[in-house]
């Protein structure tokens, strides 16, 4: 309802999770685990096998996250405003209610150290008059914060609460060439910088509303905005992240990858994620929790206490214990089977007027010993393709080809990368992306599960 304050995490509420996850009502204020929140990862026996797993063929995993001792975690109070001329305003303003008690926000909150006492905090409201991202630069800050504090006070909302982390979604439309943070269009989750909020506090940005039918736009919508207010949670301040500082030699680090004696394909090992490719996933050197899962999905059906129920869907995000005791990196865990690629090595040389071939192997924790899925390859970053100051940005001195490949557990293929003749230079690099899915795409789990490897030219 218009401007009406859908309440806090102690309301009555129902929360149903997809395949067979449990559900329930909700649980007193200050309970660890929320209505309908599943067993707590550390307490689901994580490090053993999804139950009916079969054994996958051996397989590298993707980095851990790395912790940069900035961010101290708090409780947490989860706003959003939706515009009303947004798709799907109305139930994207019970997201935040539905998030607190979903299974999703224990397993983030678990991974990533934030505590459950007291309670996290909701709200959500259908505006009107939220202001419209100019056809020019400008800074979320700018654009919201004096509007946020004028909607904090007619709710009778405090604009900061210090014992807790504030984060503010924003459901608003973006065109091009609309930008707000040098960010273009592309969802985000900028720290507030405006005076008398907390160190941590921020937005999660959800700016690009779906086509297709209003179920698939609000599945969109809310997906866009778990992912930032996952990376919100973990990483307003120096939290967990990767970062490559040296654009121009992203393998160089401190430290350097080493030569691979196990890789008869002569590769280099990153020894830490900040060197590995993964941190090329968006092109800008820098790489996140929810990023690192791009194209997962976990839906989870929430009801409010005077409407009809909503399935929403959340983006699952990695955590370090989930990628190191189980064969799915991601939180919470998919009730499906997960797949992906591997790769002996994360750099491999590439001649500057010839190509490279590299062995990729196929994995999966199915127990159908046909389980199939397809993995198409595409060259994701390179040497310059993120420098948007750039008049004319580099040209990609990467080319593979864009052939559909089919795997089982343990089924590979040789995927060949050819430096493109006049562009290719000496120490230009490029990173290509695996992206496995399943025909046809899954609409009820993870869409897509990516691998990365990187070629230096030579």
């Amino acid at each position: 309802m218009l401007g009406s304050r859908l309440g806090t995490c102690v309301r009555a509420g129902a929360v149903t999770a997809v395949a067979g996850l449990a559900a329930g009502g909700a649980m007193a204020a200050g309970s660890a685990v929320r209505a309908g929140a599943a067993t707590p990862e550390v307490r689901a026996g994580a490090a053993t096998p999804r139950a009916g797993a079969a054994t996958p063929v051996p397989h590298r995993k993707p980095p851990d996250l790395i912790f940069h001792h900035g961010q101290t975690q708090l409780p947490l109070r989860i706003i959003a405003f939706a515009q009303s001329s947004f798709p799907n305003a109305a139930r994207l303003a019970e997201f935040p209610a539905a998030m607190v008690h979903s299974d999703w926000l224990v397993h983030i909150e678990e991974g990533f150290g934030v505590p459950m006492h007291p309670a996290p905090i909701a709200h959500g409201f259908v505006v009107t008059n939220m202001p419209v991202i100019p056809p020019f630069p400008t800074s979320t800050s700018q654009l919201l914060d004096s509007w946020g504090e004028h909607e904090f006070r007619l709710h009778g909302i405090r604009r900061s609460l210090p014992s807790f982390q504030t984060v503010v979604i924003i459901f608003q439309r973006c065109t091009p060439p609309e930008s707000l943070d040098s960010s273009g269009c592309n969802s985000h989750h900028p720290k507030f910088l405006g005076a008398g909020h907390g160190p941590i506090d921020a937005y999660a940005l959800s700016l690009n509303p779906q086509t297709g039918s209003l179920q698939t736009q609000l599945e969109h919508a809310s997906s866009v905005a778990s992912h930032e207010v996952a990376e919100a949670i973990s990483d307003t301040h120096l939290g967990w992240f990767l970062h490559n500082s040296d654009p121009d030699h992203p393998w160089v680090g401190p430290p350097p990858a080493v030569p691979n004696p196990h890789d008869p394909q002569g590769g280099l090992l990153a020894l830490t994620g900040n060197e590995s490719p993964f941190v090329q996933d968006e092109g800008n050197n820098n790489t996140e929790a929810a990023d690192l899962m791009n194209g997962s999905r976990f839906y989870q059906t929430f009801t409010p206490p005077h409407g009809a129920p909503i399935r929403f869907a959340y983006q699952r995000v990695e955590t370090n214990f989930a990628n190191e005791h189980r064969d799915d990196p991601g939180v919470p865990p998919s009730p499906q089977a997960y797949y992906n690629v591997t790769v002996k090595s994360d750099w491999y040389g590439l001649p500057v007027d010839g190509s490279k071939s590299v062995t990729v192997t196929g994995w999966t924790n199915s127990t159908n010993p046909h389980f199939t899925w397809n993995v198409v390859a595409n060259v994701q970053a390179w040497e310059g393709s993120n420098n948007t100051q750039a008049i004319f940005p580099a040209p990609d001195s990467c080319h593979v080809s864009g052939a559909t490949h089919h795997l089982t557990n343990g089924a590979h293929f040789t995927l060949t990368v050819s430096a493109v003749p006049g562009q290719a230079k000496h120490d230009r690099w490029c990173v290509v992306q695996l992206k496995s899915m399943l025909d046809p795409v899954s609409t009820t789990g993870d869409m897509f599960h990516h691998w990365f490897v990187g070629f230096i030219e030579q």
